[in-house]
C-alpha cells in the first residue's frame, strides 16, 4: 500500500526503510481504519515522525488504550549542511546552517505526549543526525 508517501521527505522514507528492515514488517499498513508507518510481525506499531510530536498524541493514546505497543521515532538536526545546485547539477554553495539541536530541544516536543509518555507499552527513539539538504 502505499498512502501519505507522496509528502513524505527523503529522511522519513530512509527511516522507514531501516527500521522496516525485520522479516515480515508491513509499512504504510492499515489496522483499525489508521495508517500506521509500520507494524512489525509481532504486532508493534512503529511510527516515525519528523516534526511535531503532538500530531501523534490521538493515534497513540488510542493504541495504547486497546494495550499494543507503540515506538515513537523522532530525528533531530545535530548539523545540517544546505547545499545549492544549479539546474544543470553545478554545485553553487554549500554552508553550515545555524540551527542545532540537541537532546535538550527535544524536551519542548514532549509536552505534546506527556498524556502517555510513561504508559507500558510505549516507547521513544531520539536519532540525533547530520544531514545534507539539497535545494535547486
Amino acid at each position: 500500500m502505499v498512502i501519505n508517501t507522496l509528502n513524505e521527505s527523503s529522511l522519513h522514507k530512509k527511516l522507514k526503510e531501516i527500521y522496516s528492515l525485520e522479516e515480515g514488517c508491513r509499512t504504510e499498513a492499515e489496522e483499525n481504519g489508521k495508517i500506521y508507518d509500520i507494524i512489525t510481525s509481532q504486532g508493534e506499531i512503529i511510527e516515525i515522525q519528523t516534526k511535531n510530536l503532538s500530531k501523534l498524541l490521538s493515534k497513540s493514546l488510542e493504541l495504547l488504550n486497546q494495550g499494543k505497543k507503540i515506538k515513537i521515532v523522532h530525528p533531530y538536526i545535530k548539523e545540517k549542511i544546505i547545499s545549492t545546485y544549479s539546474e544543470d547539477g553545478k554545485l553553487l554553495s554549500s554552508r553550515k546552517s545555524p540551527k542545532k539541536e540537541n537532546i535538550y530541544s527535544v524536551f519542548r516536543e514532549l509536552t505534546g505526549l506527556y498524556p502517555f509518555l510513561l504508559k507500558p507499552g510505549f516507547s521513544l527513539e531520539l536519532l540525533e543526525i547530520s544531514m545534507t539538504e539539497i535545494r535547486l
